[in-house]
């Protein structure tokens, strides 16, 4: 493709860069992995309507540390870690009941 690297991210950039792929024989898309650019789900929704789209594990990782104190991001990333390596589970959640308020 022939598109620039510091070529604005803009809704249309998205739009026009899956066009070209379609143009060029794409057909395809089962999941789109993204990092949560603006305007690129849109643009895969409208051009591969069955395509899944996946927020990269990374991001959805680092994204909570801008709401954590500096002390404690190393222990929340780490439990983060562990929930999104955690083994998939076939039995739901079993919660204990919300507490009531006082």
């Amino acid at each position: 493709m022939d598109r620039r690297l510091d070529w604005p991210k803009a809704p249309e950039f998205w739009v026009s860069a899956l066009a070209e792929l379609t143009n060029r024989g794409v057909t395809d898309v089962l999941i789109v992995v993204c990092d949560g650019l603006k305007g690129l789900p849109d643009a895969v929704e409208a051009t591969w309507p069955q395509a899944t789209i996946q927020t990269c594990v990374l991001h959805l990782l680092h994204a909570p540390s801008r709401y954590v104190l500096w002390q404690d991001k190393t222990r929340v990333l780490t439990e983060l870690k562990n929930i999104y390596n955690a083994p998939a589970s076939t039995q739901p959640n079993q919660r204990s009941p919300i507490p009531k308020p006082v």
